[in-house]
């Protein structure tokens, strides 16, 4: 009787073994490019805020919330916006696990413009990285006073009929 030769046997063996200890890996996470486990650690709101019709030349104090997901703390360190406008007021702060804070940003309408289109994004640190979180803020800039007259722009009155 002839011996059969194992060796390819062997081989199948240790590479399925490979192959199922590479897939439990991946499936626990511990491969972060390749982990299915890979969600977000915060979530920022509103992403995209519409504020109507506001008066140009005005400025107003907006809020948006971050709130951490995660069992570690994060911060909000910096901000980069699209314009001189729009600015955060409270940065940098940090939010504990499982709560939330508030950012808030002061925008500054412009005067001559129909409408405001701004962006401002958040630098956050996570216990892994550090991320851009951007957010828009839009607005129709309506030159109208309060009561619905059209003021004239030299004299600050109503405009009349002539």
């Amino acid at each position: 009787m002839k011996k059969k030769n194992r060796l390819p046997a062997v081989w199948a063996a240790l590479f399925a073994a490979f192959a199922v200890g590479c897939l439990s890996f991946w499936l626990a996470g511990y491969i972060p490019e390749l982990s299915p486990h890979d969600e977000k650690t915060y979530i920022l709101c509103p992403e995209h805020l519409y504020l109507g019709k506001r008066e140009p030349g005005s400025e107003e104090v907006l809020t948006f919330y971050i709130v951490n997901l995660s069992q570690k703390e994060i911060s909000v360190v910096g901000e980069e916006s699209s314009c001189s406008c729009t600015l955060a007021e409270n940065i940098p702060i940090t939010v504990p696990p499982k709560e939330a804070a508030e950012i808030k940003v002061r925008v500054r309408y412009p005067k001559d413009e129909e409408t405001y289109d701004q962006g401002i994004s958040f630098m956050v640190t996570t216990e892994k990285y550090l991320e851009m979180a951007p957010v828009r803020i839009t607005a129709s800039l309506d030159p109208s006073s309060p009561d619905g007259a059209e003021t004239n722009a030299d004299s600050g009155e109503p405009e009349t009929e002539r």
